[in-house]
Protein backbone atom coordinates (compact mmCIF):
# COMPACT_ATOMS: atom_id res chain seq x y z
CA UNK A 1 0.00 0.00 0.00
CA UNK A 2 1.19 3.86 -0.41
CA UNK A 3 2.07 5.77 2.91
CA UNK A 4 0.14 7.49 3.84
CA UNK A 5 -0.26 10.61 6.75
CA UNK A 6 -0.72 9.50 10.00
CA UNK A 7 -4.51 11.35 11.33
CA UNK A 8 -6.85 10.82 13.58
CA UNK A 9 -6.96 9.00 16.85
CA UNK A 10 -4.80 6.45 18.57
CA UNK A 11 -6.53 3.15 18.71
CA UNK A 12 -8.23 2.29 21.85
CA UNK A 13 -10.80 -0.61 22.70
CA UNK A 14 -13.50 1.86 22.06
CA UNK A 15 -13.02 3.57 18.61
CA UNK A 16 -11.98 0.07 17.82
CA UNK A 17 -15.77 -1.22 18.73
CA UNK A 18 -17.05 1.89 16.70
CA UNK A 19 -14.80 0.80 13.55
CA UNK A 20 -15.88 -2.65 13.55
CA UNK A 21 -19.75 -2.12 13.52
CA UNK A 22 -19.00 0.23 11.00
CA UNK A 23 -17.77 -2.60 9.10
CA UNK A 24 -20.67 -4.91 9.82
CA UNK A 25 -23.07 -1.73 8.89
CA UNK A 26 -21.40 -1.07 5.64
CA UNK A 27 -21.73 -5.12 4.84
CA UNK A 28 -25.30 -5.06 5.87
CA UNK A 29 -26.32 -2.03 4.14
CA UNK A 30 -25.64 -3.29 0.60
CA UNK A 31 -27.75 -6.50 0.93
CA UNK A 32 -31.47 -4.84 0.77
CA UNK A 33 -29.66 -2.26 -1.93
CA UNK A 34 -29.04 -5.24 -4.58
CA UNK A 35 -31.59 -7.45 -3.68
CA UNK A 36 -34.03 -4.53 -4.69
CA UNK A 37 -32.06 -4.02 -8.02
CA UNK A 38 -31.94 -8.15 -8.49
CA UNK A 39 -35.81 -8.54 -7.86
CA UNK A 40 -36.62 -5.59 -9.88
CA UNK A 41 -35.55 -8.13 -12.92
CA UNK A 42 -39.13 -9.24 -14.34
CA UNK A 43 -39.22 -13.37 -13.62
CA UNK A 44 -39.34 -14.31 -17.37
CA UNK A 45 -35.93 -12.77 -17.97
CA UNK A 46 -34.24 -13.66 -14.96
CA UNK A 47 -32.43 -16.54 -17.37
CA UNK A 48 -31.69 -14.43 -19.84
CA UNK A 49 -28.15 -14.35 -20.31
CA UNK A 50 -26.70 -11.36 -21.96
CA UNK A 51 -24.11 -9.63 -19.83
CA UNK A 52 -20.44 -10.47 -21.36
CA UNK A 53 -18.17 -10.97 -18.54
CA UNK A 54 -14.36 -12.03 -19.05
CA UNK A 55 -13.69 -14.88 -16.19
CA UNK A 56 -10.86 -16.84 -15.52
CA UNK A 57 -11.35 -20.64 -17.24
CA UNK A 58 -9.79 -23.85 -16.27
CA UNK A 59 -11.12 -25.05 -19.64
CA UNK A 60 -8.77 -22.49 -21.62
CA UNK A 61 -5.51 -22.33 -22.89
CA UNK A 62 -5.23 -18.78 -22.62
CA UNK A 63 -6.22 -18.81 -18.85
CA UNK A 64 -9.21 -16.31 -19.81
CA UNK A 65 -12.77 -16.39 -21.15
CA UNK A 66 -15.41 -14.19 -21.79
CA UNK A 67 -18.67 -15.23 -20.96
CA UNK A 68 -22.71 -14.98 -21.09
CA UNK A 69 -23.95 -14.13 -17.98
CA UNK A 70 -27.78 -13.37 -16.20
CA UNK A 71 -27.84 -9.87 -14.78
CA UNK A 72 -29.81 -11.22 -11.78
CA UNK A 73 -27.40 -14.01 -11.33
CA UNK A 74 -24.74 -11.65 -11.62
CA UNK A 75 -26.31 -9.32 -8.72
CA UNK A 76 -27.36 -11.92 -6.70
CA UNK A 77 -23.58 -14.00 -7.10
CA UNK A 78 -22.88 -10.11 -5.17
CA UNK A 79 -25.84 -10.64 -2.89
CA UNK A 80 -24.40 -13.90 -1.13
CA UNK A 81 -21.24 -12.91 -1.19
CA UNK A 82 -21.97 -9.81 0.60
CA UNK A 83 -23.76 -12.38 3.71
CA UNK A 84 -20.02 -13.63 3.25
CA UNK A 85 -18.19 -10.30 4.09
CA UNK A 86 -20.92 -9.41 6.83
CA UNK A 87 -20.29 -12.92 8.46
CA UNK A 88 -16.35 -12.25 8.33
CA UNK A 89 -16.85 -8.79 9.66
CA UNK A 90 -18.73 -10.39 12.75
CA UNK A 91 -16.55 -12.40 13.40
CA UNK A 92 -13.38 -10.36 13.04
CA UNK A 93 -15.57 -8.70 16.13
CA UNK A 94 -16.22 -11.57 18.15
CA UNK A 95 -12.55 -13.10 18.33
CA UNK A 96 -11.69 -9.53 19.73
CA UNK A 97 -14.31 -9.69 22.23
CA UNK A 98 -16.69 -7.44 20.35
CA UNK A 99 -20.11 -8.58 20.14
CA UNK A 100 -21.26 -6.80 16.45
CA UNK A 101 -24.71 -5.14 16.54
CA UNK A 102 -26.68 -6.19 13.44
CA UNK A 103 -29.44 -3.66 12.92
CA UNK A 104 -31.58 -2.89 10.39
CA UNK A 105 -29.93 0.16 8.25
CA UNK A 106 -31.15 3.24 7.04
CA UNK A 107 -30.67 3.61 3.88
CA UNK A 108 -31.18 7.43 3.77
CA UNK A 109 -28.39 7.29 6.34
CA UNK A 110 -25.74 5.11 4.93
CA UNK A 111 -22.04 4.32 6.97
CA UNK A 112 -19.54 7.29 6.82
CA UNK A 113 -17.11 4.75 4.67
CA UNK A 114 -20.10 5.40 1.91
CA UNK A 115 -20.49 9.56 1.92
CA UNK A 116 -20.19 8.19 -2.12
CA UNK A 117 -23.02 7.55 -2.64
CA UNK A 118 -24.89 10.68 -0.95
CA UNK A 119 -27.12 12.13 -3.21
CA UNK A 120 -28.08 8.90 -5.39
CA UNK A 121 -31.19 6.43 -4.84
CA UNK A 122 -31.17 3.78 -2.72
CA UNK A 123 -34.46 2.53 -3.67
CA UNK A 124 -35.75 1.81 -7.22
CA UNK A 125 -34.98 -0.88 -9.42
CA UNK A 126 -31.84 -1.60 -11.50
CA UNK A 127 -31.54 0.97 -13.42
CA UNK A 128 -32.03 3.41 -11.16
CA UNK A 129 -29.91 1.90 -8.59
CA UNK A 130 -26.84 0.77 -10.87
CA UNK A 131 -24.86 3.84 -10.05
CA UNK A 132 -25.39 3.33 -6.57
CA UNK A 133 -23.94 0.03 -6.36
CA UNK A 134 -21.12 1.22 -8.17
CA UNK A 135 -20.54 4.16 -6.22
CA UNK A 136 -20.79 1.36 -3.25
CA UNK A 137 -18.00 -0.90 -4.79
CA UNK A 138 -15.77 2.03 -6.41
CA UNK A 139 -11.91 1.02 -5.62
CA UNK A 140 -9.81 3.05 -3.43
CA UNK A 141 -7.22 4.79 -5.63
CA UNK A 142 -4.85 5.04 -2.81
CA UNK A 143 -4.77 1.62 -1.59
CA UNK A 144 -3.20 -1.78 -3.41
CA UNK A 145 -3.73 -4.27 -1.58
CA UNK A 146 -0.76 -7.24 -1.75
CA UNK A 147 -2.25 -10.54 -4.07
CA UNK A 148 -0.49 -12.52 -1.43
CA UNK A 149 -2.64 -13.29 1.29
CA UNK A 150 0.36 -14.74 3.25
CA UNK A 151 1.37 -10.79 3.47
CA UNK A 152 -1.67 -9.05 3.99
CA UNK A 153 -2.71 -5.56 4.38
CA UNK A 154 0.36 -4.60 4.93
CA UNK A 155 0.91 -0.24 4.37
CA UNK A 156 4.41 1.14 5.21
CA UNK A 157 2.23 4.65 7.08
CA UNK A 158 0.22 3.89 10.03
CA UNK A 159 -3.35 4.54 9.75
CA UNK A 160 -5.45 5.99 12.90
CA UNK A 161 -8.68 5.97 13.83
CA UNK A 162 -11.16 8.49 11.86
CA UNK A 163 -15.12 9.20 12.06
CA UNK A 164 -15.50 8.84 8.32
CA UNK A 165 -13.47 7.26 5.24
CA UNK A 166 -13.48 7.77 1.83
CA UNK A 167 -14.48 4.12 0.83
CA UNK A 168 -14.55 0.82 2.37
CA UNK A 169 -11.38 0.07 1.55
CA UNK A 170 -10.26 3.26 3.19
CA UNK A 171 -12.02 1.90 6.46
CA UNK A 172 -10.70 -1.56 6.35
CA UNK A 173 -7.49 -0.08 5.85
CA UNK A 174 -7.65 1.61 8.87
CA UNK A 175 -9.37 -1.36 10.98
CA UNK A 176 -6.39 -3.76 9.83
CA UNK A 177 -4.13 -0.71 12.08
CA UNK A 178 -6.53 -1.30 15.21
CA UNK A 179 -7.41 -5.19 14.84
CA UNK A 180 -3.45 -5.24 14.82
CA UNK A 181 -2.72 -3.03 17.28
CA UNK A 182 -5.01 -4.60 19.81
CA UNK A 183 -4.97 -7.79 18.73
CA UNK A 184 -2.68 -9.20 21.93
CA UNK A 185 -5.17 -7.15 24.45
CA UNK A 186 -8.38 -8.37 23.09
CA UNK A 187 -8.47 -11.26 21.38
CA UNK A 188 -9.30 -14.56 23.68
CA UNK A 189 -9.46 -18.27 22.87
CA UNK A 190 -13.39 -17.93 24.49
CA UNK A 191 -14.32 -16.25 21.69
CA UNK A 192 -13.86 -19.63 19.26
CA UNK A 193 -17.55 -20.46 20.23
CA UNK A 194 -18.68 -17.08 18.47
CA UNK A 195 -17.62 -18.32 14.95
CA UNK A 196 -19.69 -18.49 12.03
CA UNK A 197 -18.77 -20.90 9.59
CA UNK A 198 -21.60 -21.43 7.28
CA UNK A 199 -19.43 -20.22 4.25
CA UNK A 200 -16.34 -21.86 5.31
CA UNK A 201 -14.58 -23.81 2.21
CA UNK A 202 -16.91 -21.90 -0.43
CA UNK A 203 -14.37 -19.16 -1.46
CA UNK A 204 -11.46 -20.42 -1.49
CA UNK A 205 -8.64 -20.84 1.35
CA UNK A 206 -9.22 -17.74 3.32
CA UNK A 207 -10.56 -19.16 7.09
CA UNK A 208 -14.18 -18.04 7.92
CA UNK A 209 -12.58 -18.91 11.47
CA UNK A 210 -10.80 -15.81 13.04
CA UNK A 211 -8.49 -16.83 15.93
CA UNK A 212 -5.35 -15.16 14.68
CA UNK A 213 -4.07 -11.88 13.53
CA UNK A 214 -3.07 -13.47 10.31
CA UNK A 215 -6.81 -14.62 9.94
CA UNK A 216 -8.26 -11.52 10.55
CA UNK A 217 -5.81 -9.15 8.42
CA UNK A 218 -6.62 -11.94 5.78
CA UNK A 219 -10.13 -12.16 5.98
CA UNK A 220 -10.29 -8.10 5.75
CA UNK A 221 -8.06 -8.46 2.07
CA UNK A 222 -10.22 -10.89 1.27
CA UNK A 223 -13.17 -8.08 1.58
CA UNK A 224 -11.73 -5.58 -0.31
CA UNK A 225 -10.21 -7.69 -2.97
CA UNK A 226 -13.85 -9.47 -3.76
CA UNK A 227 -15.38 -5.78 -3.82
CA UNK A 228 -12.96 -3.36 -4.89
CA UNK A 229 -10.62 -5.73 -6.82
CA UNK A 230 -7.36 -5.45 -7.62
CA UNK A 231 -5.03 -6.03 -10.80
CA UNK A 232 -6.03 -7.24 -14.21
CA UNK A 233 -9.63 -6.36 -14.65
CA UNK A 234 -10.48 -7.54 -11.19
CA UNK A 235 -10.09 -11.15 -11.42
CA UNK A 236 -9.21 -12.41 -7.85
CA UNK A 237 -6.13 -13.47 -6.44
CA UNK A 238 -6.19 -17.57 -6.22
CA UNK A 239 -6.41 -17.73 -2.47
CA UNK A 240 -10.11 -16.21 -2.90
CA UNK A 241 -11.34 -17.72 -5.70
CA UNK A 242 -14.46 -20.38 -4.98
CA UNK A 243 -13.54 -23.88 -4.90
CA UNK A 244 -15.43 -25.89 -7.85
CA UNK A 245 -18.66 -26.62 -7.74
CA UNK A 246 -19.99 -23.75 -6.03
CA UNK A 247 -22.78 -21.94 -7.13
CA UNK A 248 -21.69 -18.29 -9.04
CA UNK A 249 -18.10 -19.73 -9.52
CA UNK A 250 -17.19 -18.18 -12.07
CA UNK A 251 -18.33 -14.75 -11.55
CA UNK A 252 -16.74 -15.01 -8.05
CA UNK A 253 -13.87 -14.94 -9.29
CA UNK A 254 -14.23 -11.21 -10.50
CA UNK A 255 -15.04 -8.35 -8.47
CA UNK A 256 -17.99 -6.72 -7.17
CA UNK A 257 -17.01 -3.88 -8.83
CA UNK A 258 -16.23 -5.28 -12.75
CA UNK A 259 -18.84 -7.52 -12.37
CA UNK A 260 -21.62 -4.21 -11.70
CA UNK A 261 -19.29 -2.03 -14.51
CA UNK A 262 -20.30 -4.61 -16.77
CA UNK A 263 -24.47 -4.64 -16.05
CA UNK A 264 -23.72 -0.63 -16.31
CA UNK A 265 -21.85 -1.09 -19.74
CA UNK A 266 -24.50 -3.46 -21.56
CA UNK A 267 -27.22 -0.94 -20.00
CA UNK A 268 -25.88 1.93 -22.29
CA UNK A 269 -26.94 0.16 -25.18
CA UNK A 270 -29.14 -2.01 -24.16
CA UNK A 271 -32.40 -2.88 -21.87
CA UNK A 272 -33.16 -5.01 -18.99
CA UNK A 273 -37.09 -5.96 -18.61
CA UNK A 274 -37.73 -4.34 -15.41
CA UNK A 275 -40.62 -4.06 -13.31
CA UNK A 276 -41.41 -0.07 -12.80
CA UNK A 277 -42.66 2.12 -10.03
CA UNK A 278 -46.77 2.65 -10.79
CA UNK A 279 -47.62 4.12 -7.73
CA UNK A 280 -50.62 1.68 -7.28
CA UNK A 281 -53.83 1.99 -4.80
CA UNK A 282 -54.35 -1.04 -4.04
CA UNK A 283 -52.71 -2.32 -0.23
CA UNK A 284 -49.66 -4.49 -1.57
CA UNK A 285 -50.03 -7.03 1.07
CA UNK A 286 -46.65 -8.07 -0.62
CA UNK A 287 -44.87 -5.30 1.30
CA UNK A 288 -46.14 -6.55 5.20
CA UNK A 289 -45.31 -9.43 4.37
CA UNK A 290 -41.88 -8.21 3.40
CA UNK A 291 -41.92 -6.36 6.42
CA UNK A 292 -42.09 -9.27 8.44
CA UNK A 293 -39.84 -11.33 6.78
CA UNK A 294 -37.05 -8.94 6.87
CA UNK A 295 -37.51 -7.91 10.59
CA UNK A 296 -37.19 -11.41 11.25
CA UNK A 297 -33.88 -12.38 9.59
CA UNK A 298 -32.22 -9.01 11.23
CA UNK A 299 -33.31 -9.90 15.15
CA UNK A 300 -32.71 -13.48 13.99
CA UNK A 301 -28.87 -13.09 12.44
CA UNK A 302 -28.35 -10.24 15.91
CA UNK A 303 -29.28 -12.80 18.29
CA UNK A 304 -27.08 -15.63 16.45
CA UNK A 305 -24.06 -13.65 15.96
CA UNK A 306 -24.23 -12.95 19.60
CA UNK A 307 -24.88 -16.24 20.71
CA UNK A 308 -22.03 -19.36 21.27
CA UNK A 309 -21.59 -22.87 19.64
CA UNK A 310 -24.48 -21.98 17.10
CA UNK A 311 -24.40 -21.52 13.69
CA UNK A 312 -25.65 -18.47 11.66
CA UNK A 313 -29.47 -19.70 10.63
CA UNK A 314 -30.02 -17.82 7.49
CA UNK A 315 -33.75 -19.21 7.32
CA UNK A 316 -35.82 -16.59 5.30
CA UNK A 317 -33.54 -14.44 3.31
CA UNK A 318 -34.59 -16.40 0.48
CA UNK A 319 -38.15 -15.56 1.45
CA UNK A 320 -36.91 -12.11 1.37
CA UNK A 321 -36.03 -11.88 -2.35
CA UNK A 322 -38.89 -13.83 -3.00
CA UNK A 323 -41.45 -10.79 -1.30
CA UNK A 324 -39.43 -8.16 -2.72
CA UNK A 325 -40.39 -10.00 -6.29
CA UNK A 326 -44.07 -9.41 -5.37
CA UNK A 327 -44.17 -5.87 -4.23
CA UNK A 328 -42.57 -4.94 -7.64
CA UNK A 329 -45.27 -7.19 -9.54
CA UNK A 330 -47.63 -4.92 -7.32
CA UNK A 331 -46.39 -1.76 -8.91
CA UNK A 332 -43.92 -0.75 -5.57
CA UNK A 333 -40.36 -1.07 -5.31
CA UNK A 334 -39.67 -2.60 -2.10
CA UNK A 335 -39.36 -0.66 1.06
CA UNK A 336 -36.94 -2.18 3.47
CA UNK A 337 -38.99 -1.58 6.69
CA UNK A 338 -38.39 -2.53 9.97
CA UNK A 339 -40.08 -3.48 13.17
CA UNK A 340 -39.01 -4.76 16.41
CA UNK A 341 -41.57 -7.26 16.96
CA UNK A 342 -42.48 -9.26 14.18
CA UNK A 343 -44.54 -12.58 14.35
CA UNK A 344 -41.81 -15.68 15.72
CA UNK A 345 -41.47 -18.63 12.64
CA UNK A 346 -43.35 -21.37 13.01
CA UNK A 347 -41.25 -24.26 14.50
CA UNK A 348 -39.60 -26.06 11.21
CA UNK A 349 -41.31 -29.77 10.84
CA UNK A 350 -39.38 -33.31 10.61
CA UNK A 351 -41.27 -33.75 7.47
CA UNK A 352 -40.43 -29.86 6.14
CA UNK A 353 -39.52 -30.85 2.98
CA UNK A 354 -42.36 -31.95 1.18
CA UNK A 355 -42.47 -29.94 -2.29
CA UNK A 356 -43.23 -30.21 -5.83
CA UNK A 357 -45.06 -33.16 -5.44
CA UNK A 358 -42.71 -35.03 -2.87
CA UNK A 359 -44.72 -34.98 -0.05
CA UNK A 360 -45.73 -38.68 1.54
CA UNK A 361 -48.71 -37.32 3.48
CA UNK A 362 -52.31 -35.52 3.03
CA UNK A 363 -52.13 -31.91 3.88
CA UNK A 364 -48.05 -31.32 3.29
CA UNK A 365 -46.39 -28.91 1.27
CA UNK A 366 -47.52 -25.16 0.53
CA UNK A 367 -50.36 -23.90 2.22
CA UNK A 368 -50.90 -27.31 3.36
CA UNK A 369 -51.89 -28.31 0.15
CA UNK A 370 -51.59 -31.87 -1.24
CA UNK A 371 -54.86 -34.92 -1.23
CA UNK A 372 -52.10 -37.57 -0.94
CA UNK A 373 -49.07 -38.84 -1.45
CA UNK A 374 -47.03 -37.08 -4.34
CA UNK A 375 -49.60 -33.80 -5.04
CA UNK A 376 -48.07 -31.12 -2.71
CA UNK A 377 -47.57 -27.69 -4.14
CA UNK A 378 -44.53 -25.94 -3.65
CA UNK A 379 -43.20 -25.69 -0.19
CA UNK A 380 -42.21 -22.56 2.07
CA UNK A 381 -39.36 -20.65 1.92
CA UNK A 382 -38.91 -21.38 5.37
CA UNK A 383 -37.26 -24.13 5.46
CA UNK A 384 -32.86 -25.05 5.89
CA UNK A 385 -31.20 -24.55 2.33
CA UNK A 386 -27.69 -23.54 1.31
CA UNK A 387 -26.21 -25.71 3.64
CA UNK A 388 -27.32 -23.88 6.71
CA UNK A 389 -28.94 -27.05 8.25
CA UNK A 390 -27.86 -28.00 11.47
CA UNK A 391 -28.81 -31.56 11.47
CA UNK A 392 -29.12 -34.67 9.45
CA UNK A 393 -32.16 -34.74 7.10
CA UNK A 394 -32.78 -31.08 6.97
CA UNK A 395 -31.64 -29.42 3.69
CA UNK A 396 -33.59 -28.12 0.50
CA UNK A 397 -35.38 -30.21 -2.13
CA UNK A 398 -33.44 -31.48 -4.76
CA UNK A 399 -29.73 -32.20 -4.10
CA UNK A 400 -26.89 -30.47 -2.14
CA UNK A 401 -23.81 -28.90 -4.62
CA UNK A 402 -21.21 -30.79 -3.70
CA UNK A 403 -23.00 -34.19 -3.16
CA UNK A 404 -25.83 -33.63 -5.36
CA UNK A 405 -28.23 -35.80 -3.30
CA UNK A 406 -31.36 -36.71 -5.32
CA UNK A 407 -34.02 -36.87 -2.83
CA UNK A 408 -35.16 -34.26 -0.45
CA UNK A 409 -33.82 -34.04 3.32
CA UNK A 410 -31.20 -36.94 1.95
CA UNK A 411 -28.47 -35.64 3.59
CA UNK A 412 -26.12 -37.25 6.09
CA UNK A 413 -25.10 -34.36 8.64
CA UNK A 414 -24.60 -31.07 9.51
CA UNK A 415 -23.92 -28.24 6.28
CA UNK A 416 -24.50 -30.80 3.76
CA UNK A 417 -28.17 -29.20 2.68
CA UNK A 418 -28.79 -28.39 -0.75
CA UNK A 419 -30.30 -24.99 -1.78
CA UNK A 420 -33.15 -24.95 -2.36
CA UNK A 421 -36.87 -25.42 -2.51
CA UNK A 422 -38.58 -25.27 -5.32
CA UNK A 423 -36.24 -27.10 -8.06
CA UNK A 424 -35.49 -25.21 -11.16
CA UNK A 425 -36.97 -26.66 -13.82
CA UNK A 426 -33.73 -26.14 -16.24
CA UNK A 427 -31.32 -28.02 -13.25
CA UNK A 428 -29.80 -30.82 -14.36
CA UNK A 429 -26.85 -33.27 -12.63
CA UNK A 430 -23.24 -32.67 -14.20
CA UNK A 431 -22.60 -34.98 -17.42
CA UNK A 432 -19.55 -36.15 -15.03
CA UNK A 433 -22.50 -37.31 -12.19
CA UNK A 434 -22.33 -41.48 -11.67
CA UNK A 435 -25.76 -42.19 -12.65
CA UNK A 436 -27.49 -38.82 -12.75
CA UNK A 437 -25.33 -37.15 -15.43
CA UNK A 438 -27.37 -34.99 -17.54
CA UNK A 439 -30.79 -36.16 -15.96
CA UNK A 440 -33.46 -33.45 -14.64
CA UNK A 441 -32.89 -33.25 -10.80
CA UNK A 442 -36.56 -32.74 -10.38
CA UNK A 443 -37.18 -35.56 -12.54
CA UNK A 444 -34.90 -38.02 -10.59
CA UNK A 445 -36.28 -36.70 -7.27
CA UNK A 446 -39.90 -37.99 -8.38
CA UNK A 447 -38.89 -41.06 -9.73
CA UNK A 448 -36.85 -42.24 -6.64
CA UNK A 449 -40.15 -40.77 -4.48
CA UNK A 450 -42.82 -42.67 -6.42
CA UNK A 451 -40.81 -45.89 -5.75
CA UNK A 452 -40.41 -45.35 -2.03
CA UNK A 453 -44.15 -44.36 -2.21
CA UNK A 454 -44.91 -47.76 -3.97
CA UNK A 455 -42.97 -49.80 -1.22
CA UNK A 456 -44.98 -48.06 1.23
CA UNK A 457 -47.57 -49.79 -0.12
CA UNK A 458 -49.04 -46.55 -1.13
CA UNK A 459 -50.32 -44.71 -4.65
CA UNK A 460 -48.77 -42.11 -5.80
CA UNK A 461 -51.26 -38.78 -6.74
CA UNK A 462 -49.86 -37.08 -10.32
CA UNK A 463 -48.26 -33.85 -9.78
CA UNK A 464 -49.95 -31.66 -12.55
CA UNK A 465 -47.23 -29.82 -13.42
CA UNK A 466 -46.77 -28.31 -9.94
CA UNK A 467 -43.46 -27.31 -10.81
CA UNK A 468 -41.70 -24.07 -10.16
CA UNK A 469 -38.54 -22.35 -11.04
CA UNK A 470 -35.91 -22.54 -8.44
CA UNK A 471 -35.02 -18.49 -8.96
CA UNK A 472 -38.27 -17.40 -9.65
CA UNK A 473 -40.77 -16.46 -7.25
CA UNK A 474 -45.09 -17.22 -7.47
CA UNK A 475 -47.19 -13.89 -8.03
CA UNK A 476 -48.45 -13.34 -4.83
CA UNK A 477 -52.34 -11.42 -5.06
CA UNK A 478 -51.47 -7.71 -3.70
CA UNK A 479 -55.33 -7.86 -2.44
CA UNK A 480 -55.62 -11.57 -0.97
CA UNK A 481 -52.25 -12.24 -0.22
CA UNK A 482 -52.29 -15.62 -2.29
CA UNK A 483 -49.47 -17.02 -3.76
CA UNK A 484 -49.78 -18.89 -7.38
CA UNK A 485 -48.06 -21.66 -7.12
CA UNK A 486 -48.41 -23.43 -11.31
CA UNK A 487 -45.55 -23.73 -13.50
CA UNK A 488 -44.47 -25.83 -15.96
CA UNK A 489 -42.96 -29.41 -15.96
CA UNK A 490 -39.09 -29.92 -16.86
CA UNK A 491 -39.16 -30.56 -21.11
CA UNK A 492 -36.65 -33.15 -21.51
Amino acid sequence: MKKSTPIGQSWTKENLTKALNTAVAVELFTIPVYLSAASSIKMENRADKVIPATVHSSTSDSGTVTELFSAYDVIMSVAVQEMYHLTLACNIANALGVRPSVTAPDLNNPPSCLNGIIGKPVKGNLSTLIDTMLAIEAPDPNYHYDENPSNPVSPNGPKLYQEEYDSIGDLYHALAYGVEALWDELYSADNDAYQKLNFQGKYGEVKQSIQTLEDALNAMACIVEEGEGNGAEGFMPGAYVPEPGQEYQELDEISHWERFNDIKTYLKTNTIPQYQETNSEVINVAQGKLTEAYSKVINQMNADFSSPNTSLNLRGMSETGTLATSVWQGGEAPQWNYTSKPTPWPPIPADAHVCQGLNMCAGKGFNNSGTGPGDGDCATVEQACSTSNQCKGLGGCGYAPAGQTPTPGLNDCSGQGGCQSPISPCQVYSKGTKTYGGKHVWEVARTLFEEKVKKAGKTVKPNNGKVMPRRYSPALNPTSGDQGNTCPLPTK
